[in-house]
């Protein structure tokens, strides 16, 4: 998995690879306001398995959020929580 580098603008998220994805989430404007994300989408965003970034997410603190009753309900996290904590992880050179 590649690593997290210093962004070339404050308060920017980049990751090799996926910077412009990580961007247009976390700091286009023009983006519609996310309330909540799958941990799917977090996943793929993160190029890392489900498992990984639901444990992640655990270990920080951020409870998901459960849509609809039983095994039909779909699992979401509230994208504020995981953008707080995206942007609290530190930067590898």
């Amino acid at each position: 998995m590649a690593a997290w580098r210093q962004p070339e603008q404050p308060g920017l998220l980049y990751h090799d690879g996926m910077s412009a994805k990580l961007t247009t989430l976390v700091e286009n404007p023009a983006v519609p306001e996310r309330l909540t994300v799958s941990l799917k989408t977090l996943a793929k965003l993160l190029d890392a398995h489900r498992s990984s970034v639901r444990r992640w997410l655990s270990q920080a603190g951020i409870r998901p959020i459960s849509l609809g009753r039983g095994f039909n309900g779909a699992i979401r996290y509230r994208w504020r929580d995981v953008e707080d904590w995206l942007r609290s992880r530190d930067y590898v050179s």
